[in-house]
């Protein structure tokens, strides 16, 4: 006997129309009739339905074994019928989604954390705003993913339960006890809409909530009230004390909790090679990129994460989200952590303007702890006011910062703002918001802080001194300067 014409015998036995098991399959008419036909054949996953709903083995279904001779017993050892309501469906699908959603407003608010600014200040008040927005670069874009993947989930369990909802809302089912088996008759308005036969060794696990009994074979999932059933009932003795059996409050014990971790430290370890980047640099950028290579250290995690998915997956699990974000993760290590190797010789320590700007503006500049400089004469200048040649950055010692601005306030050379008519000439790294001592020096004129005479090209050193940051900033550029 083929597969299609066992299927149509056990249909038969079960007063099934093709449309109805279709129904009970969600598939079409059209698919069972293709079955019956030997035109097409079922897949996997509907295979171990059919055998559900047919209350057979898969071997016997498949033809590889005759079906059972033993007579079945007469009458049932116990019967239970529940009727659940649209209420007890919502509530149902309540207790299954709620604590996803606690879990992920919990892991969200970790990635939205790093991107407000004011929870950077350092000890003289000044925000961090580029370390700010640099973890906020990384941690919204995998908070988008991680929001669309718990999205995704969402999708699909709206679909599960309106699917339960279909099939129990308003319905009647009749279970009724054998010593090896159950079978579930549904009923709706007094018509029979379809009928189960479940060996109890295809139970796999159960979950108990809001009084509730979930049970679990390998193709579905069976619902029952558990205040209906009386304590003495032998079922619900089998379903606490057999070994075969696990409760799904711990769905899969140590894989679970291998699962859970693995896939936190994945979504955290993006942040944490960040912080960890930053500990080991200062606030100069030339060092974050030197150090970024940092980010290669913690590939291991998400790795970690991608190889427990495949080896749970062959074991029959399905660990999904930490195979998906464990790659996810592992490219942006990757991505970020290449930045050292290709953006690393990008700033030098060169003190060549730092000689020039006081050689040319006969001003003593303080000794610096880091010097930080860059040549902006290689490709293609986008900045608001004229050509930068060249800048460099100055980190000065407390001491020598405190030192250098008394020396500020008593050089009228240094401008505590900026007049409005000067800032047409300043350099477009010059924030005149920000509090702290200007230089404006025309290499060509000779002059500080003076508007040229006539119009045309002239370059201009502008030296800007934050004390609270305690940095010096030189640029070299030049202005085409319309009066």
């Amino acid at each position: 006997m083929t597969i299609g014409e066992k299927i149509q015998e056990l249909r038969k036995q079960k007063g099934l129309s093709q449309e109805g098991l279709g129904n009970m399959l969600n598939i079409s008419r059209q698919t069972v009739s293709l079955w019956e036909n030997n035109q097409t054949y079922p897949t996997l996953d509907n295979l171990l339905l059919l055998k559900d709903i047919f209350g057979v083995s898969a071997d016997e279904l498949l033809g590889c074994e005759e079906p059972s001779s033993e007579p079945l017993p007469d009458a049932p050892v116990e019967s239970f019928s529940f009727s659940f309501s649209a209420q007890d469906i919502k509530a149902l699908a309540r207790n299954e989604i709620t604590p996803r959603l606690i879990k992920t407003v919990i892991i969200s608010v970790f990635l939205i954390f790093p991107s407000f600014g004011e929870f950077y200040i350092s000890e003289n008040g000044v925000t961090h705003t580029r370390e700010s927005f640099s973890l906020a670069l990384i941690c919204l874009p995998i908070l988008a993913v991680y929001l669309a993947f718990k999205a995704g989930e969402l999708i699909k369990h709206r679909k599960k339960w309106k699917g339960i909802s279909l099939q129990l809302e308003n319905s009647v089912q009749e279970y009724d006890f054998y010593p090896t088996y159950f079978s579930v008759t549904s009923k709706k308005d007094g018509e029979i809409t379809g009928t189960q036969k479940i060996f109890l060794d295809s139970i796999r696990q159960f979950e108990k909530t809001g009084g509730f009994i979930k049970l679990f074979t390998d193709s579905n999932m069976l619902i029952l009230k558990e205040n209906e059933i009386p304590e003495s009932s032998p079922f619900l003795y089998y379903i606490n004390t057999s070994p075969l059996l696990t409760q799904k409050k711990k769905p899969f014990g140590i894989y679970n909790l291998i699962s859970v971790v693995l896939f936190v430290a994945s979504i955290f370890a993006v942040p944490a090679a960040m912080m960890s980047t930053a500990l080991f640099s200062t606030d100069a950028p030339e060092e974050f990129i030197n150090n970024i290579w940092i980010f290669f250290l913690f590939i291991p995690v998400p790795l970690a994460s991608v190889i427990f998915g495949i080896v749970a997956r062959k074991k029959g699990y399905k660990f999904t989200k930490n195979f998906v974000a464990g790659i996810i993760v592992s490219i942006l290590l990757l991505f970020y952590g290449s930045f050292t190797f290709v953006f690393g010789g990008i700033f030098t320590e060169d003190p060549m303007l730092y000689n020039q700007a006081q050689e040319l503006t006969g001003i003593e500049l303080p000794e610096y702890e880091r010097i930080q400089s860059h040549d902006w004469t290689t490709g293609t200048q986008t900045t608001s006011r004229g050509y930068i040649f060249s800048t460099t950055t100055l980190s000065l010692k407390e001491k020598d910062a405190l030192s250098f601005r008394t020396k500020c306030k008593n050089d009228s050379r240094w401008l505590r703002s900026i007049p409005t008519e000067l800032v047409g000439i300043t350099s477009a790294y010059c924030d005149i918001n920000s509090n702290s001592y200007y230089l404006i020096y025309n290499t060509n004129s000779k002059e500080f802080n003076t508007l040229p005479e006539n119009n045309g090209k002239y370059r201009f050193i502008n030296i800007i001194f934050s004390p609270a940051r305690e940095e010096i900033m030189i640029v070299d550029y030049e202005i085409s300067y319309v009066g």
